[in-house]
């Protein structure tokens, strides 16, 4: 496993030159953004970061087009089978989604919505919760 460190003074296109550069690498298999970046690039920045890695190496699932299922989108999805188990559903069973816009969030939203649960969006700019 190699890490890449970057000092507070890299730019956006630096490390997209190191991602485009170990997609191209044979010997790489996986890579990984380690979140939250920091406050130097926007989440737009970073998810464009994301982006660029090729679908077949983002281990952590993380790209709109990565095979590969984030790991805490794993952990709602078993939670909510265990649950489902031990306690009777509705009908039509909705879920709550803090975080929503957020990378994970997105996800989660997703994955959820293709188990066939209707989805509540909530983030910072939600000001009154629907029924």
């Amino acid at each position: 496993m190699r890490v890449y460190k970057f000092g507070s003074g890299v730019n956006w296109q630096e490390v997209a030159e190191k991602i485009k550069k170990l997609n191209k690498d044979e010997k790489v298999h996986g890579i990984m953004i380690q979140l939250p970046i920091g406050a130097k690039f926007s989440p737009k920045k970073c998810q464009q970061l994301i982006e660029k890695i090729a679908k077949e190496k983002d281990v952590d699932g993380m790209s709109q087009t990565s095979p590969f299922v984030a790991p805490v989108v794993k952990a709602v999805i078993f939670a909510l089978k265990q649950a489902s188990y031990q306690l009777p559903l509705a009908q039509d069973p909705k879920v709550l989604v803090v975080g929503a816009s957020g990378f994970v969030g997105q996800k989660i939203v997703t994955a959820l919505e293709e188990m066939g649960y209707s989805v509540i969006l909530v983030d910072i700019k939600t000001k009154d919760l629907p029924d």
